[in-house]
């Protein structure tokens, strides 16, 4: 059986985006199923309306604390207030709320008093594995049949999804896609930079594609830069649409992957995607033929210079 991901909500203020990055592909990386507005929220969308949703059904709301958000009123306020009226619902000894100082800052909300915080200043990764543990990961990190790098699914468990959508889609009459997705030049652009600032860079393309797609997707960690999503009940147009918006969001932001002791450190990396796609069952009608195809699509994707989708086509 898979382990469910516990949701967790990060709160941060925009000057200190590049932490809250940081944090949410290290909770990731751990099993953790993270929403964070920089990667959920999309044009058009009424932000306010999804965030508030958002606090309101995940499990667990950290907050990250610094100067930034302590001495200024703003939205970060209304987010955390709104948690500590949910959290006065909770049973006295549950964990919601999860204070996390990136500074030696003092909150202002005399709810906080009464929390253990997490320092992150202090030592970043004692404190991960400390927010780790309330989050119910402790001895089970990453979650079983999660990727310990990306916090996506792993690869052992690409068959027993793909076969099950496809027995769906076969009941239903429906269609189902296999999108296969590589990541162009990973050792060529990342090389000189040690396995560390590699792996981090992985666990937020892990967020990114997670974020991209909907709840019920399946996305999938096959190998050191290939991945896989598997979407239910979509039309040709609609894969299209996905597989252009992955391959534009990947190619025009910067991903800041914070690295080493200095947290303040940053590398801004542009990544592009190479993505191929299959339709069950207009490509195939079985799980192997749908794969099949969707490699052979996504090939094509890197023969082509890579940022480019394919629909597989068998001429």
């Amino acid at each position: 059986m898979v382990s469910a991901q516990p949701s967790v909500f990060i709160c941060y203020s925009r000057e200190d985006k590049a932490h809250a990055l940081r944090l949410a592909a290290d909770l990731q990386s751990r099993g953790a199923r993270v929403w964070i507005d920089a990667l959920e929220i999309v044009p058009g969308q009424k932000w306010q309306r999804a965030i508030e949703r958002a606090i309101s059904t995940c499990r667990f709301f950290v907050a990250l604390m610094s100067y930034h958000s302590v001495d200024k009123n703003g939205y970060v306020q209304k987010e955390l207030n709104l948690a500590l009226s949910l959290l006065e619902r909770h049973p006295p000894d549950d964990i919601f709320v999860i204070p996390a100082r990136l500074e030696d800052c003092h909150p202002r909300h005399p709810q906080l008093a009464d929390l253990q915080w997490a320092d992150l200043f202090d030592s970043w990764d004692k404190a991960v594995a400390g927010i780790a543990r309330s989050l119910g990961l402790i001895g089970s990190l990453p979650g079983e049949g999660f990727d310990p790098t990306t916090g996506l699914i792993s690869g052992s468990l690409f068959q027993h999804f793909l076969s099950m959508e496809v027995a769906r889609a076969r009941r239903s009459r429906g269609a189902c896609a296999l999108f296969s997705l590589a990541i162009d030049q990973l050792e060529a652009v990342f090389g000189n930079h040690g396995p560390e600032l590699r792996d981090r860079l992985l666990a937020t393309s892990g967020i990114v594609l997670r974020s991209a797609m909907r709840t019920y997707d399946h996305v999938v960690r096959r190998s050191d830069d290939l991945f896989a999503v598997i979407t239910p009940d979509v039309s040709e147009k609609d894969v299209l649409e996905i597989g252009e918006r992955l391959c534009t969001f990947f190619a025009e932001e910067p991903l800041l992957i914070p690295f080493g002791s200095q947290m303040s450190e940053a590398l801004p990396s542009k990544l592009t995607l190479s993505i191929g796609i299959a339709l069950f069952p207009v490509h195939g009608d079985t799980e192997t033929l749908i794969e099949r195809s969707a490699r052979q699509a996504v090939e094509q994707a890197r023969v082509a210079g890579g940022n480019c989708v394919i629909l597989y086509s068998p001429t």
